[in-house]
């Protein structure tokens, strides 16, 4: 073999190696599927959309990017999804189509702390899993144990765990108790007009957040109606009260001495008032 075809066969050799050493934007992996991340959304025609292949949105570096990448038609893309990526050969140039959406995304999407298997793009639960993402977690993701991180909060507000009942936020998981007060009128009732049937306030005294959720009430003959005041002013409308004990929800916010009283509006034949105020205090 010539000096001349000996450089040329080691040209074609190197060239041969640099191309197998190439790898396209969008961390090219020779897996036969990947994952990806929308960063972009392109009308086309061709619609086709921009990806952060494998994970390499962490880095929030735009030369990293996969552009133009085509989906299928059943798939509808939305900013910030989490995609199945299918990868073929053809004539050796490497395409790409998306073929879904993985489940659960893209809210909440979950943080890099363990929870993507980057091989598959799958969602790994808990339990004990961190998530994180845009808004309240997702109700139909997380397991026993799961922690969540809400980017647009701050404070306890922004940290959810997976509890019994679903996503609860650490501020919603404060110390709550409950309190009642009962006033009660014995003898005939009678409808409020000055001092007659003039029924007095009671006074609440406040520490923490309370909030009034209910009142039950009841008679022990006959009916009437009520209307409940707070400072003065009413916060239901005419509630019908009968011997049958039965809830009215109000769920009012209350002040250090805020004033309740009970007014009544009408009545046929009753007598023995019973009302019980429920609240709910957090600290």
């Amino acid at each position: 073999m010539s000096a001349s075809q000996t450089a040329h066969s080691a040209r074609l050799i190197q060239t041969q190696m640099t191309r197998k050493a190439r790898r396209p934007q969008g961390n090219y992996t020779h897996d036969t599927f990947q994952w990806g991340l929308v960063n972009a959304i392109n009308a086309g025609p061709p619609a086709t959309v921009d990806l952060y292949l494998n994970g390499t949105h962490q880095t929030a570096n735009p030369d990293l990017i996969t552009p133009s990448v085509p989906y299928l038609a059943s798939y509808v893309p939305t900013l910030g999804d989490v995609v199945l990526v299918q990868r073929g050969l053809f004539r050796n140039r490497t395409s790409r189509v998306i073929v879904g959406k993985l489940y659960g995304s893209p809210s909440p999407y979950p943080l890099p702390l363990g929870n993507i298997d980057p091989g598959s793009g799958r969602f790994i639960s808990g339990p004990n899993a961190i998530w994180g993402g845009f808004g309240a977690p997702n109700p139909n993701l997380g397991q026993l144990g799961d922690v969540y991180f809400r980017t647009d909060a701050v404070g306890l507000e922004a940290i959810y765990q997976f509890v019994a009942n679903g996503w609860v936020s650490f501020q919603n998981q404060a110390a709550v108790t409950t309190n009642s007060q009962t006033y009660s009128v014995s003898g005939t009732l009678q409808v409020a007009s000055g001092a007659t049937g003039y029924l007095p306030p009671f006074y609440v005294p406040v520490t923490g957040t309370t909030t009034l959720d209910s009142v039950f009430c009841s008679v022990r003959s006959g009916s009437a109606t009520v209307t409940i005041t707070q400072n003065g002013t009413n916060i239901s409308s005419g509630i019908t009260v009968t011997s049958t004990p039965s809830p009215t929800s109000i769920g009012l916010p209350v002040q250090n001495n805020d004033a309740f009283a009970p007014v009544i509006t009408a009545v046929s034949e009753a007598d023995g008032l019973s009302i019980s105020f429920y609240f709910t205090i957090s600290s």
